[in-house]
């Protein structure tokens, strides 16, 4: 098993999924040193549909270099880590249709996606203690709708605003090199 760094948004429908996806096929992030970086998005059901009122889609967009397979080291250097994570943000903030969830970050967009994510936050949160570490390998960086945003019960001041309607759990700094 290996590991690997990806984006991770969920949608109310495949269409919007599936529009999304198309953003990201054949696109490459430029860095600043003119490096290119391949992307590699799919769609899939969310794990979980059997047990939600509604169906949900994972778009999963997966960094090529950034992972066990075909690792290009470089890529976890300042600024080229940073400016890639940043070019997912922008994507967001420019995103012009809804969604549920969305996350950056190691194994996040896949393994996070597999849970009643909410549930899962309250229960780092609560355990933080116990879980300090994984609740920032896993959360830190979630961007979440109002309307999750207002399920919370506990936690909501831990959160700030990211754009109209939708809530960001702020990124606390991971880092793998200097």
């Amino acid at each position: 098993m290996g590991w690997y760094y990806s984006f991770g948004i969920v949608f109310n429908n495949q269409t919007d999924a599936g529009l999304s996806c198309n953003d990201f096929k054949n696109k490459k992030i430029v860095l600043s040193n003119h490096d290119e970086v391949s992307l590699d998005p799919d769609v899939s059901e969310h794990e979980d549909n059997g047990t939600f009122e509604q169906k949900l889609y994972i778009l999963r967009v997966f960094i090529e270099g950034l992972g066990t397979g075909n690792t290009n080291s470089k890529l976890y250097e300042t600024p080229y880590f940073y400016e890639i994570r940043d070019f997912f943000y922008d994507y967001l903030k420019n995103l012009n249709i809804d969604f549920e969830f969305a996350h950056y970050e190691l194994e996040a967009a896949d393994m996070l996606m597999g849970s009643e994510t909410l549930e899962y936050i309250i229960y780092l949160f609560e355990n933080n203690s116990k879980s300090e570490l994984l609740s920032k390998k896993y959360i830190d960086g979630m961007v979440i709708s109002l309307d999750n945003f207002n399920k919370l019960e506990k936690f909501k001041d831990e959160f700030r605003t990211f754009k109209e309607n939708y809530y960001w759990l702020p990124i606390k700094e991971f880092k793998l090199s200097n």
